[in-house]
């Protein structure tokens, strides 16, 4: 059995990602936990293997606090996977973003102009822009990554870039809505 107890978690920068949260989940059975992006199921999760510890509140699996666990052997005893959104840790997320239009040779405001207008398409707020992915929520580190990368713009006549950006505007509002994922990769992007 796993037992949050009045479990909260504040982060350094002010953020308060989970707020006196408790739950009991049984032994040997499935738990779902649903939430919009940035709501803490992520760090919910990252707390039980202490890859994050709690700011207050206690995690206790099987009656045994968390805390009082070596965190390598705790995380070996368990079976865990984690999303992992394939960001590189010392970029901002609009240098992430920006990324492949640099080393394509795009001017440096150009591809960050751009980058911003893609976190606009995928519905993430610019107010992340400068942050550093240990700073997002796990859905939101997944958007990131999922940002489509500009190709040059020629490739898209103006009746084609609008119709692209439409149709990425409806697969993010259709993957915020799903468990399943959005896939921005193609010309077609696509909800799987």
């Amino acid at each position: 059995m796993i037992e949050f107890r009045s479990v909260t978690k504040e982060f350094p920068d002010g953020t308060l990602a989970v707020d006196d949260f408790s739950l009991t989940v049984p032994s040997h059975r499935t738990t779902v936990l649903v939430g919009s992006s940035g709501s803490g199921k992520t760090t919910l999760l990252r707390m039980i293997n202490r890859m994050v510890d709690p700011t207050s509140g206690t995690i206790e699996i099987d009656g045994v606090s968390v805390a009082s666990l070596e965190p390598v052997k705790l995380r070996r005893s368990i079976g865990y996977v984690m999303q992992n959104s394939g960001l590189l840790p010392h970029r901002t997320v609009v240098d992430n973003v920006a990324t492949v239009p640099l080393l394509r040779g795009v001017p440096r405001r150009t591809a960050r102009a751009d980058a911003l207008r893609l976190l606009d398409t995928v519905g993430l707020d610019r107010a992340i822009a400068d942050r550093y992915p240990s700073q997002l929520s796990g859905g939101q580190q997944q958007r990131v990554s999922d940002c489509p990368r500009p190709r040059r713009r020629s490739q898209y006549p103006p009746a084609g870039r609008a119709l692209r950006r439409r149709s990425i505007r409806s697969c993010a509002r259709s993957c915020s809505r799903s468990s399943s994922g959005c896939s921005t990769s193609s010309a077609r992007p696509s909800c799987s």
